[in-house]
């Protein structure tokens, strides 16, 4: 029952700051009421069903966050690989389109002015090879997370289980008392 109470306190002035309650009123004691009828006896410990999916674990935040680095790491990738490709500028000089760009019959004096190419190779390879590196560090990241999403549900079904054996025990011991 202490720790129920303790549970119960701790809930009330967390939801007295979700609230937004004054400091003074979350240092008073009982400032959320519940009803009466709530706290007659000490509630049973939930079961979680049987059955339910791994599946849901892809809802966790944490684990859509990593995926979403993930992707933005595997795009990071194609970003830096196309720098390796000609750029081509199909505008003139002051960003309005090039009339000479488009009236002209000759390709090499078209493409001409609006080229650009890599010369700088190793510096682009090694932006790959970065863009490569954080994409493997977001694979370890999401795997945490995953392996971290299941640890947090074995832990909880073996607390569900303790803490209904430690009701069962405490209330075996107090029917003996009694």
């Amino acid at each position: 029952l202490a720790t129920a109470r303790i549970a119960k306190n701790a809930a009330e002035t967390s939801l007295a700051v979700l609230l937004g309650r004054s400091p003074a009123e979350l240092m008073k004691a009982g400032t959320i009421k519940a009803p009466s009828s709530l706290m007659t006896s000490l509630p049973t410990t939930p079961v979680l069903p049987s059955g339910i999916p791994s599946q849901l674990l892809e809802q966790r935040p944490d684990i859509r966050q990593a995926e979403a680095n993930l992707q933005a790491a595997n795009y990071d990738i194609g970003v830096a690989r196309a720098e390796f490709f000609p750029d081509f500028s199909l505008t003139g000089l002051f960003g309005s389109a090039s009339l000479e760009l488009l009236r002209s019959t000759n390709a090499y004096s078209a493409l001409s002015g609006g080229v650009t190419l890599p010369l700088n190779f190793w510096t682009i390879k090694r932006g790959v090879d970065s863009a490569q590196a954080a994409k493997d560090s977001a694979i370890a990241a999401y795997e945490l997370a995953v392996l971290s999403a299941f640890k947090d549900v074995r832990d909880a079904l073996v607390e569900q289980l303790e803490y209904a054996n430690s009701v069962q025990a405490l209330t075996r011991q107090v029917e003996y008392l009694s």
